[in-house]
């Protein structure tokens, strides 16, 4: 009966109505104005952008996307939450990230813990 109000433009369906259905079709829903999405910053020189990559997002879900680390800082991230990684979805651009981290800056002060 719901799907039948929102597909009729029934005033009465909530909102969270609304979000049930998007949901149970992989979809969301974005305020915005309109405007397309500023280009972001680009980056600078040996520092890696959080939201750049999916795996290292996960893993710092506390940091915004458009915050930045070092080159090692993302190694020991990488290392220390190893085992939260889903090596499956790795696309293949943090997977060069991850290989250049290595030849990089080796293990550093990883040792002991979870191999990246």
């Amino acid at each position: 009966m719901t799907l039948h109000r929102i597909e009729t433009g029934n005033p009465s369906v909530t909102l969270g109505a609304h979000l049930n259905a998007l949901d149970a079709l992989d979809m969301s829903l974005c305020a915005c104005d309109g405007r397309p999405e500023p280009a972001p910053a680009p980056r600078a020189p040996g520092t890696v952008r959080v939201g750049d990559y999916p795996q290292l997002k996960s893993i710092s879900w506390q940091l915004r996307d458009d915050t930045e680390m070092t080159e090692e800082e993302a190694l020991r991230h990488y290392a220390r939450s190893w085992r939260y990684i889903d090596e499956g979805a790795l696309e293949d651009a943090e997977r060069a990230l991850i290989e250049h981290l290595r030849d990089a800056y080796g293990e550093g002060d990883t040792a002991g813990e979870s191999e990246p």
